[in-house]
């Protein structure tokens, strides 16, 4: 596993704001549903979107720092209307989890092929011009270099 993935599944392992009395306050005075809801108006599917409204904000400033590094590599394609083809892969993930995977039916199967082929053009945008983007974009090019038979 390349350390980008581990470094993004051990965010999502950090606590959350739950559903407690003072964390719904807390998120109330963030006005949090609705900034997830603004957000999630731009979303392409109807999955991608509900989660996106059902993300709760850190409680640690240790799991967003990933998202921050990125942040800071890709801003200047952003700034100039190049964004990178970003996708969600939890659904994904979850379908290929070795203690519930099975076969899959037709259309996760069709879910699959599709995540495969935004994850590579998400490899192919980062691996494109590697300067731009020195943190990500070398490890991928290294995760994804072809192996030897």
């Amino acid at each position: 596993m390349n350390s980008l993935l581990e470094r993004v599944q051990a965010g999502e392992r950090q606590t959350c704001l739950a559903d407690t009395a003072e964390d719904e306050r807390t998120l109330a005075l963030l006005e949090w549903d609705r900034i997830t809801h603004q957000i999630a108006s731009f979303c392409l599917n109807r999955e991608a979107s509900e989660q996106i409204r059902q993300r709760r904000p850190y409680r640690q400033r240790e799991p967003l720092q990933l998202w921050w590094d990125l942040t800071d590599e890709l801003r200047p394609d952003g700034d100039a209307g190049r964004w990178p083809p970003l996708v969600d892969i939890s659904t994904g993930w979850k379908l290929l989890d070795p203690s519930t995977a099975g076969q899959f039916t037709g259309p996760e199967l069709v879910h699959l092929a599709g995540l495969a082929e935004d994850l590579d053009a998400l490899r192919t945008y980062l691996c494109r011009a590697r300067a731009p983007f020195p943190r990500e974009g070398a490890r991928i090019q290294v995760a994804t270099a072809p192996r030897s038979r």
